[in-house]
């Protein structure tokens, strides 16, 4: 008798509990992340067509002979959200929050890159990488080259 009843209970239970959770599985924090490909996202320009949008040409840069690079100062502009805004895609030591959708930068040092290399790929990462989001830092004259040796100097020293 008591098996029977709840029996009866659960009859009208599951279904409840079923139709509770369905609803929860299609709440917006439970969807997968994400939205349409990139190649579908809205143009924003009144004279080109989208796809044609100029930008200024890809630079390799040299490094300037002259200038001396200054760790402390590298790391203050790489962890600068205002300025060189590194720690938005990449991790970097002593970075509260770093991003994940670029390389870790933490262990730069033991990458074996030259400082005129690092150099010229924050100046420009579009002459080694075409479709690279990393912005042109140097070329679009968002760091100078002060800032840009910098911030080398601060990478060649994370180990």
């Amino acid at each position: 008798m008591y098996a029977t009843r709840i029996t009866r209970h659960l009859m009208w239970a599951l279904p409840l509990l079923a139709l509770c959770l369905s609803a929860y599985a299609d709440t917006p924090a439970n969807r997968p992340a994400g939205g349409p490909p990139f190649a579908q996202w809205p143009c924003h320009s009144y004279t080109h067509p989208c796809g044609e949008i100029p930008t200024r040409p890809a630079v390799s840069a040299q490094m300037p002979s002259d200038l001396e690079g200054d760790p402390d100062r590298g790391r203050a502009l790489a962890h600068n959200r205002s300025k060189g805004n590194c720690l938005t895609c990449h991790m970097m030591q002593g970075g509260a929050q770093g991003g994940t959708v670029a390389p870790d930068l933490s262990q730069y040092a033991t990458w074996g890159r030259s400082t005129e290399e690092i150099y010229a790929r924050i100046h420009d990462q579009r002459a080694f990488i075409a479709g690279t989001v990393m912005p042109p830092f140097g070329t679009n004259e968002i760091l100078t080259e002060q800032e840009i040796m910098d911030i080398v100097s601060y990478l060649k020293n994370s180990r």
